[in-house]
């Protein structure tokens, strides 16, 4: 969820007492400083363009021009800028490099490398041609581009900090540390060095003293506006699992643009891991701000997909979401030609059993990218629900043989359609050897327990039910054949029903059948509790049991327990 943008623009410019730099033109950098650090990067650049439309070799601002223009995405306003500065100012090497650096990585690099050479005892080339190595991710040429920066100016926090940088990248985090503190031993305020600090403090795995630095720059007598600092906060809080805290950190950088199109982003990723239909509100804003953004069209069809999975709602609101779901995938593949929006868009007619269009869905997701595993699991999934499971078969085991060896998903459902097809033995070895390999995974679990169960295998079944309710305590499957397994076989009435119970807790439609085996358990023959037996009977009915058959009894049954009632 981090932009890295957010905080590398914080790093641009180097501070010189320059008295040749008007009034006007310093204000005017000033007032772009403080709108870049609050992350209002339009704004920024629009106003270090007019700094140095008034002072055109003035190097902070156009540092500062380049970095707001970085995070915005896009140097497409500074090319007509630098082709006429440097036209009328052809011996200036440093805005040639600032028009080098006006590119994508690549091309930047490409136009430094030979000016840094031409031009080997100007610090400020040198530092230009750093940065684009570092995008480029050419890191150990950076490295030594920068070490040759810092020797034309040992006490530059920039050069300092772009190391930094680069060996943060590298992920060699204490080395990062080490030159981060040593910025702040000369420039104790350096708030790009504080950022950067707690970054690696961070992942050096003491994120309890990156939260305490960042309180601190963030206390409302510092720079409680701080874009970048709500960025790191909101990460670090993430990444530890306090989704709550991290909402609010998101929350403060909306407060600064409420419009910030990656802080709705980021707000709204959050809030599917707790919230999705608060996601799918946000994610409409994104879409209504940025209509042309596809990702946030995709992000919107991902929200009201997983809202559709709520174990809280009931059939007719499911379908909603779904068809809400496909709506969005829909405007987001004829924006985006890749792979995603083709496969998601074909996952959701599936669940909505339009598999003809999902087919065709999947089809076109696997001639983008023929290397894509989940689209082609998606078609052997489509095989198995349209019972053919031959072709599904061969199309998981493609995966295996000519994508990904190990890619768990097909392992798994190639291993039930062997149980399907009567191998019950080698989807046994199989499915241990998957959860072996992915032991977080729950529904490995769940199905490696129905294949146990199968095979008159009790005691491990509900091993493996555990492990998978465990894992996810929102897995209806789990409960519910835990349930079954400790009512059938082991006449474990009182955990059968617990295992009910949560089943009902983590869906708001369960099958009619888990009610009507409630109803027995509290039957006369086993917990003997009349009342709560027509309770459950009468659950069996009110749901769509089928009574036209089998069970026919059932209501009969109440009937009569309302007789034992009543004569108590």
């Amino acid at each position: 969820m981090f932009r890295q943008t957010a905080l590398l623009v914080l790093v641009a410019t180097v501070a010189f007492a320059d008295t040749t730099v008007s009034p006007e033109a310093r204000a005017l950098f000033e007032k772009a400083e403080l709108a870049r650090e609050e992350g209002r990067l339009a704004e920024a650049a629009d106003l270090y363009k007019q700094a140095i439309e008034l002072q055109p070799l003035y190097e902070d601002a156009h540092a500062g021009y380049l970095a707001a223009l970085r995070g915005t995405g896009g140097f497409v306003a500074a090319v007509p800028l630098y082709a006429g500065l440097v036209s009328k100012h052809p011996d200036s090497a440093e805005l040639k490099a600032f028009e080098a650096s006006a590119r994508e990585p690549a091309a930047a690099v490409a136009a430094l490398d030979p000016l840094s050479k031409q031009h080997p005892g100007s610090f400020r080339v040198q530092v230009e041609y750093a940065r684009a190595l570092l995008y480029a991710r050419r890191l150990s040429d950076a490295e030594a581009a920068l070490k040759a920066a810092l020797k034309l100016d040992a006490a530059s926090s920039v050069a300092r900090t772009l190391l930094g940088d680069v060996y943060f990248a590298d992920g060699k985090f204490p080395k990062a540390r080490k030159e981060y503190e040593g910025v702040l031993e000369t420039d104790v305020s350096c708030v790009p060095a504080q950022l950067r600090l707690a970054l690696a403090l961070h992942r050096m795995g003491n994120s309890a003293d990156a939260v305490t630095l960042l309180s601190r720059i963030l206390a409302d007598d510092n720079f409680p506006r701080l874009a970048a600092g709500h960025w790191v906060m909101a990460m670090i809080r993430a990444d530890t699992g306090q989704i709550d805290d991290a909402l609010k950190s998101i929350d403060k950088l909306l407060a600064v643009d409420v419009d910030d199109y990656d802080g709705l982003i980021a707000k709204g990723l959050l809030l599917l891991k707790k919230k999705p239909m608060d996601a799918t509100a946000v994610f409409q804003k994104a879409v209504e701000k940025y209509p042309k953004s596809a990702d946030a069209l995709f992000c919107l069809g991902w929200a009201f997909e997983k809202a559709a999975d709520a174990p809280e709602i009931q059939s007719a609101a499911r379908q909603e979401r779904l068809a809400k779901a496909a709506e969005a995938y829909e405007k987001c593949a004829s924006m985006d030609p890749g792979v995603r929006p083709r496969d998601s868009l074909g996952f959701v007619y599936l669940l909505t059993n339009k598999h003809a269009e999902a087919t065709k869905e999947f089809r076109r997701a696997t001639d983008i990218d023929p290397k894509f595993p989940p689209a082609h699991n998606n078609l052997g999934l489509a095989s198995d629900m349209a019972d053919n499971r031959s072709d599904a078969k061969n199309r998981y085991q493609m995966v295996l043989d000519k994508v990904d060896k190990q890619n768990i998903r097909a392992r798994v459902m190639l291993a039930l359609d062997l149980w399907l097809d009567g191998s019950a033995a080698k989807a046994i070895k199989e499915l241990e050897r998957v959860v072996k390999d992915a032991p977080n995974d729950d529904l490995a679990w769940t199905f490696l327990g129905d294949v146990y169960y199968d095979a008159n295998k009790v005691d491990s079944a509900i091993k493996a039910y555990k492990k998978a309710s465990d894992l996810n305590e929102k897995n209806f499957y789990a409960w519910f054949h835990m349930g079954r397994a400790y009512e059938d076989d082991k006449r474990k009435y009182e955990e059968a029903e617990r295992c009910y119970q949560k089943a009902i807790q983590v869906r708001a439609d369960p099958p009619p059948e888990i009610f009507l085996r409630l109803g027995m358990l509290h039957d006369v023959d086993a917990l003997d509790n009349p009342e709560k037996a027509i309770q459950y009977y009468q659950a069996f009915l009110d749901n769509g049991g089928d009574v036209s058959g089998d069970f026919a009894w059932v209501p009969g049954r109440i009937e009569e327990l309302r007789e034992v009632v009543g004569k108590k």
